[in-house]
């Protein structure tokens, strides 16, 4: 019997990406016999690799012909289609893919006259309505079957990585991630409270820290700048030297992971370690990590670990999370790790 043909479409930022992987678990749980096809899009195919359930990664190159990529859709014989990502060149991949059913989410394509004519089905799901995760697997539900749930995360870290060997060389067994970056300026807490919080990880927990980012964005690289400067005790600073995989090699081998709503923090969440997410400006009832060891703070909530999530979400300024709120919660977390 020809073994089935699935092409998974997630052509979304890091993010969104790292968030769907418990999506294509339940696709190949489903279909064990399955070739999965995984089409990612720019940097985010850097962590292909951790996309355990896919046997074929696609990488979509914004700006590039990407022949390759159009000749191996048209000619590839899918016999399902799931599109994660919503979007024109999305739609124009699933129609072009050939493949039987084609799946793709209403919220999308609907009155969109090109996206719609794309797919066979569309999902009802609704982004406000649900958890990032339960947004993805709401699409994977519909081949999979209403219900079902994946059993495990779908991403894990493949062998061994040099970077941590380097940063266990440098810190010890031990240490801590910390991960002040993100793509939207207005979600950065202020660097002089990083630092502080840095020095109390270092000076009260004896935890070597590791700071990680990118310095692509020059408003990003001034920021991690800043807090290195501001930083009194030694710092391994590490940012702009890792590719993704290697910075969720980093963190997968950390003892705590510190950060803003960020791709940072989701593969703290899909590895299940130990972390502290600073929201504000985003509403954690669609971003949060959802695994036991995680503490979620709020701008504007003075809870040590928020428990209770609304739909509605009124945007905070990260200002409003006090340095002694976070370093509560770095002594809460640590003592239960």
């Amino acid at each position: 019997m020809q073994e089935e043909r699935i092409l998974l479409l997630q052509l979304k930022r890091i993010g969104d990406a790292i968030l769907t992987a418990p999506a294509f678990s339940l696709v190949r749980q489903t279909f064990p016999n399955a070739r999965l096809t995984l089409a990612l899009s720019g940097a985010t195919a850097q962590l292909g690799p951790a996309f355990c359930d896919v046997d074929e990664l696609l990488h979509y190159r914004p700006g590039k012909p990407n022949v390759k990529i159009w000749s191996r859709l048209i000619t590839g014989r899918f016999d399902k289609c799931l599109d994660f990502s919503g979007s024109d060149r999305a739609a124009l991949m699933a129609r072009l893919s050939g493949a039987t059913d084609r799946m793709g989410y209403r919220k999308f394509a609907e009155g969109k006259r090109g996206r719609q004519a794309a797919y066979t089905a569309l999902c009802d799901a609704s982004v406000r309505d649900l958890h990032t995760v339960d947004f993805h697997l709401a699409l994977a539900q519909m081949i999979t079957g209403t219900g079902s749930r994946p059993q495990s995360s779908g991403f894990t870290l493949p062998g061994s990585s040099q970077a941590v060997a380097a940063v266990t060389a440098a810190a010890g067994e031990r240490y801590a991630v910390v991960h002040p970056g993100t793509a939207r300026t207005e979600k950065y807490w202020p660097a002089e409270r990083w630092a502080q919080v840095i020095a109390h990880l270092q000076q009260t927990h004896q935890l070597p820290c590791v700071l990680t980012g990118s310095l692509n964005d020059a408003e990003e690289a001034a920021h991690l700048q800043e807090i290195q400067l501001l930083t009194g005790s030694p710092l391994q600073n590490l940012a702009g030297q890792l590719s993704l995989i290697d910075v969720a090699a980093v963190i997968g081998g950390s003892a705590i992971a510190l950060g803003v709503d960020s791709a940072a923090m989701h593969l703290a969440a899909m590895l299940e370690i130990p972390q502290i997410v600073l929201f504000g400006p985003t509403n954690p009832f669609h971003w949060r990590p959802r695994h036991e060891d995680a503490t979620v703070l709020l701008a504007g909530d003075a809870s040590p670990n928020v428990q209770t999530f609304q739909t509605k979400h009124n945007p905070a300024p990260m200002a409003d999370l006090s340095t002694q709120h976070v370093c509560h919660a770095i002594d809460a977390r640590l003592g239960a790790s």
